[in-house]
């Protein structure tokens, strides 16, 4: 007997007989939950951080817009009995990274996984023009539905009915305060509904009502944790900080210190040194002039200066943590700072395959399941193919092409990984010597003859 299986039946002396009756829904999971799981503690701020915090708000703002700047398609599976590979997985897997391009690496993806791409479909209808009485667009719904669920870890969409629930929604509501929603675990799933706590009486919903999308968390199954919750304490500090310059700014210009003297001084002479202190130096519009003291009065500052508290130093680690925890590079922030064209493309490729593409495998199988109604023939995704940052730089291509041609590559070698088409005469498949194109074998006077 395995020491696990002695485990277990020691357990199920102390224990009773333990019986498997089978089920979907893991065991593994809290039995004290009650009718309805509350949300994880010190999450109800954070959403905040995209409205206060601007590194948060450019690195959320970016994710949402490149995400929902690419355009869905519908991708018809034909001839396979398996669930297609995501494009994503098919270029690391099939493909070993090793493309040109992603329009090229698409073409290779249909034809290998058998999948047609199709651009007319109710759910495509839909998803262009989520909710026409709000006048959403579906720019509006995937940047809502990735801006939530990059500040709060948890992004809700509402799935409306025009008339009796049945097949595909009428419309998609995606501006959900995750604050307000409170997940119900179910008997026979995960997750049976959810109730919503916004309005005056809470609002029910059935679990197949609602779309959820949430990031992992390792301490809650329920409820998702952005990054926004890794970097509160730090976005705490920072705005703490942004505070302090701003009431400085507002009701004192100047640092606290105290005024003293060598003189014995009375409470009169007190107030009047105060009094005439302040209303010459006190104020933002009296920043900064010089100040004249009486014989024997002395000032000594009490509070440190902006340098000494190190305000820029705070704000630009902030930053790298922000940037550190989003996966956003400077450039797409908006700082072009010291960036060039080369860095400039090699930030965006990266932001785009490490931050985006991952983003977006998530955000389509939930949009799949959620409103194809399990038809396995069709699945939705995002047209990656598109993406101007992960297309080949023609300027790179023409170098590394003239870099071939120094390593006495054959023409129709370099035409080929140009993306020009073969030609058939005599000399493309022979190797030429540069500067002067001579044929390898031959000297210039006798370019075209024969052979020494």
């Amino acid at each position: 007997m395995s020491s696990t299986s002695g485990i277990l039946s020691r357990f199920a002396r102390g224990l009773g007989t333990v019986e498997f009756k089978g089920g979907s829904t893991p065991r593994a999971l809290p039995t004290n939950l009650g009718s309805s799981v509350g949300r994880p503690t010190m999450t109800y701020d954070l959403i905040y951080a995209y409205y206060y915090n601007s590194w948060v708000y450019s690195a959320a703002k970016a994710i949402g817009m490149s995400i929902s700047d690419i355009p869905i398609v519908v991708a018809e599976h034909r001839g396979r009995s398996r669930k297609p590979k995501s494009i994503c997985r098919f270029v690391k897997q099939d493909l070993k990274g090793e493309i040109k391009n992603w329009s090229e690496a698409l073409s290779e993806y249909k034809a290998a996984e058998k999948v047609e791409l199709i651009d007319d479909h109710p759910v495509l209808d839909l998803l262009a023009d989520p909710n026409p009485e709000a006048d959403l667009t579906q720019q509006d719904l995937l940047e809502a539905i990735v801006i939530v669920l990059e500040t709060d870890g948890n992004s809700y969409v509402e799935k409306i009915w025009s008339g009796a629930k049945n097949g595909l929604p009428s419309a998609l509501w995606p501006k959900v305060d995750p604050r307000s929603v409170v997940v119900v675990p179910g008997e026979k799933r995960l997750v049976a509904g959810y109730i919503y706590q916004g309005t005056a009486k809470p609002v029910i919903f059935n679990w197949d009502e609602m779309m959820h999308f949430m990031y992992f968390a390792p301490l809650n199954p329920f409820y998702g944790m952005a990054a926004a919750r890794v970097l509160r304490t730090q976005l705490i500090s920072e705005t703490k900080a942004i505070d302090w310059n701003r009431l400085f700014f507002e009701h004192d210009a100047t640092p606290g210190g105290l005024l003293s003297s060598d003189e014995r001084l009375s409470r009169d002479d007190v107030n009047m040194m105060r009094a005439v202190w302040n209303d010459r130096y006190r104020g933002p519009g009296r920043a900064h002039q010089v100040a004249i003291l009486g014989q024997g009065t002395k000032y000594q500052a009490l509070t440190p200066t902006h340098k000494d508290m190190g305000f820029q130093e705070l704000r630009n680690f902030t930053k790298k943590e922000v940037q550190a925890c989003y996966g956003v590079p400077s450039i797409v922030m908006g700082d072009y700072e010291d960036a060039n064209r080369a860095s400039a493309m090699t930030m965006a490729r990266l932001y785009y395959l490490n931050t985006v593409l991952p983003r977006l495998g998530k955000i389509e199988s939930i949009l799949t399941r959620q409103l194809l109604n399990g038809d396995k023939r069709y699945s939705l995704m995002f047209n990656v193919g598109t993406i101007d940052a992960l297309q080949e730089d023609i300027l790179l291509r023409t170098r590394a092409g003239r870099y071939l041609k120094e390593l006495w590559t054959v023409p129709n070698e370099v035409r080929e990984f140009m993306g020009l088409p073969r030609i058939e005469k005599p000399g493309m498949d022979d190797v030429w010597v540069d500067p002067k194109m001579v044929r390898m074998g031959e000297t210039p006077a006798n370019n075209g003859g024969e052979e020494e």
